[in-house]
């Protein structure tokens, strides 16, 4: 492991954190994260900490990366803009407002939950037992005289359809 020269450019940690040396990797995040937490933190306070560490999962993606120190700033703040904006559409999907519990506690199930819980729970393991167990055993068929027939009643050898020209009936 090569240990950082702490005034080491910008030039030489870039391919190294391209080829994934961890130095590397650790010396752009001590350079970028302080400035990229800042941002987050104006943009969304209460999730600037998931947003960030969302943003340098993405760094990932680093050995595809090409340009200068520049670029890669602009990089890291158009992925910590993008994560901002997924966050947002996410919420507008879910549209969830956080209650306090004090206003739910009148809202109580009827009846007894666990066991209604339980007892699907063991209807389920029923039917997919079930539906697991091979089919039955097809019955034999008997002639009329209690013996196994070797063939079925459409090809007995009087069949004048199924015989062959060779056969005598």
């Amino acid at each position: 492991m090569q240990v950082p020269d702490p005034v080491e450019s910008f030039e030489s940690v870039l391919p190294a954190a391209r080829r994934g040396e961890e130095w590397a990797i650790a010396s752009l995040y001590r350079a970028l994260h302080p400035r990229l937490l800042r941002y987050l933190r104006a943009q969304e306070p209460g999730d600037a900490e998931d947003l960030a560490s969302e943003v340098w999962l993405d760094s990932r993606h680093l050995s595809r990366f090409e340009g200068g120190e520049a670029d890669l700033r602009a990089w890291a703040f158009t992925v910590a803009r993008h994560r901002v904006l997924d966050l947002r559409r996410a919420r507008r999907r879910r549209r969830t407002e956080p209650v306090p519990v004090e206003r739910l506690v009148g809202y109580r199930a009827a009846g007894d939950v666990e066991g209604d819980a339980l007892d699907a729970l063991g209807t389920e393991a029923a039917v997919a037992r079930i539906a697991r167990r091979p089919p039955p055993p097809r019955p034999r068929r008997r002639s009329s005289q209690g013996s196994v027939r070797p063939w079925p009643r459409s090809r007995r050898r009087s069949d004048p359809i199924r015989s062959r020209p060779s056969a005598v009936p």
